[in-house]
């Protein structure tokens, strides 16, 4: 089978899965349940109750549920306007924002794979990602798209206000999710330290150093703030709560399996258990290529804040999708090539 059939069988395919996917969508057999988002603007409400009505932490909270409270807003007032179901419109949105997902991944795997097309390329990623998806609420999808744009930063060189508009955009995205968020700031952090150390600020002149600067600080400022600010919201949330702080953080993630009634054996059995873990990955990351080393900063960072909760772990699927296509990929024009 030459490549030109692959490439047409591949197109077929590919709009014959979207198409398949947009009418499970259109009949109501995938729903991305638009009732969380939704709820969004009345959960500041419902959370100030919870820490007691205190005025600072009302106002935080505003702020940090901002970007979900305007996406919400902006959904029930075009259903609205066009007399569309809001149930219906936020699927239609969720199934444009699998597509500039599958985008970015193929974008980025073009980088670093040599290959005369990339219709295979992006029909592996689609019938992945799109398989991914049947199981997935929306916003978790956005949480998606602000993990894989931190993931392209590693494989695109840009102008450096587009880096850090980017870096800005991506939490944005990830914000809809506190875990997610804190999930983001380990291969965020370690693009920075890569991209604007010491010894890389030596190629930049005084005057561009004096630019850059500030609009530097400013995104890593509200990212702190941010932070801070979520780990804070969910401090305050299990502090009220039966479980107690650790053991309630530990409950909303796979962190939940570790748990016994001695404090100490669920803390030598998370210690064990991180112990393993990064040993693995370094042996992972000296085994694997160059080219996607940086994927192991993704998979620590899912596994690590996948412990307090289950979407930060569900992000592990996006460094996992792009190794597979990358591996399958080479394996599959290797082949045809021979």
């Amino acid at each position: 089978m030459n490549l030109r059939l692959i490439n047409i069988l591949s197109h077929i395919s590919l709009i014959a899965v979207n198409i398949l996917f947009l009418s499970l969508i259109i009949t109501g057999e995938k729903n991305f349940s638009p009732r969380g988002l939704l709820n969004q603007l009345g959960v500041t409400k419902t959370q100030n109750a919870i820490i007691n009505e205190n005025t600072i932490e009302n106002k935080l909270l505003e702020n940090l549920h901002k970007p979900r409270y305007i996406l919400a807003k902006s959904l029930l007032n075009l259903s609205n306007l066009l007399n569309i179901d809001v149930i219906l419109l936020y699927g239609i949105l969720c199934f444009f924002i699998m597509n500039i997902c599958i985008l970015i991944l193929l974008i980025s795997l073009k980088k670093i794979v040599n290959i005369d097309s990339s219709t295979l390329l992006l029909f592996l990623i689609t019938l992945m990602f799109l398989t991914i998806s049947l199981f997935m609420n929306g916003r978790g999808l956005f949480c998606f798209l602000g993990y894989i744009i931190l993931l392209y930063l590693f494989y695109n060189d840009h102008h450096i206000i587009m880096k850090l508009f980017l870096i800005t955009i991506s939490f944005i995205f990830l914000s809809f999710s506190s875990g997610a968020f804190i999930t983001g700031l380990c291969p965020a952090i370690l693009y920075l330290l890569e991209k604007f150390n010491i010894k890389n600020l030596k190629n930049y002149s005084l005057k561009n150093i004096i630019i850059i600067l500030p609009i530097l600080l400013i995104p890593t400022y509200y990212i702190i703030l941010f932070s801070i600010g979520f780990m804070y919201k969910n401090i305050s949330y299990f502090y009220y709560s039966d479980y107690g702080i650790f053991r309630g953080l530990l409950s909303h993630g796979y962190g939940r399996y570790f748990l016994t009634n001695n404090i100490l054996i669920t803390i030598t059995m998370l210690s064990l258990f991180l112990c393993c873990t990064i040993y693995f990955l370094r042996k992972l990351h000296k085994a694997f290529p160059k080219d996607v080393k940086c994927t192991i900063y993704f998979i620590f960072a899912s596994l690590f804040i996948g412990l307090f909760g289950d979407l930060s772990l569900f992000l592990i699927l996006v460094p996992l999708i792009f190794l597979t296509c990358y591996y399958a990929q080479c394996k599959i024009f290797k082949y045809l090539k021979n």
